[in-house]
């Protein structure tokens, strides 16, 4: 467990309760830190799971490796893996978002980098950040970058 008031990692178990001889309550489960005396809200086996799984996606997101060479659209774009739009699907009425993504910087040979997939796809172009559903997402393509940057020249946007 870890200290809300010190941050000092200690053990629930070991650790004295708070209340185990007050007349009031009884036990309410708080428990005391070892270092500090403060009194500490016993953390939820659900809230643990839930860090735990989110914890355990993130690593698996950030880590899985893009196996297509092509053009791939944004929504299979990795989070934070910057790439360059390629273009846009115009399949099944899909051309009616052309103006909104033209507004939004997304033409051929902008760059963007996705930070995040719910509740909305959320992408960076340049220093602004917007907000698309998975209809649009699907329909812009884009290419990942490579490692490698130019050392001599940089191109602003």
């Amino acid at each position: 467990m870890k200290c809300s008031m010190c941050a000092a990692e200690f053990e629930a178990d070991t650790a004295n309760r708070s209340c185990s001889g007050c007349p009031l309550v009884g036990n309410c489960g708080l428990v005391r830190c070892p270092s500090c005396g403060y009194d500490n809200v016993p953390e939820s086996r659900l809230v643990t799971w839930v860090q735990r799984l989110g914890r355990q996606r993130r690593a698996f997101q950030q880590h899985k490796p893009i196996d297509r060479v092509g053009p791939l659209t944004l929504a299979d774009l990795p989070l934070g893996q910057p790439a360059r739009v390629v273009g846009v699907v115009h399949e099944n009425g899909a051309g009616r978002h052309t103006q909104k993504l033209i507004a939004m910087g997304i033409f051929p040979g902008a760059r963007l980098v996705i930070q995040r997939r719910s509740p909305g796809y959320v992408f960076q172009i340049g220093f602004s950040q917007f907000a698309v559903d998975s209809d649009v997402a699907h329909t812009i393509l884009v290419q990942v970058e490579g490692e490698r940057r130019p050392h001599a020249r940089h191109r602003f946007q």
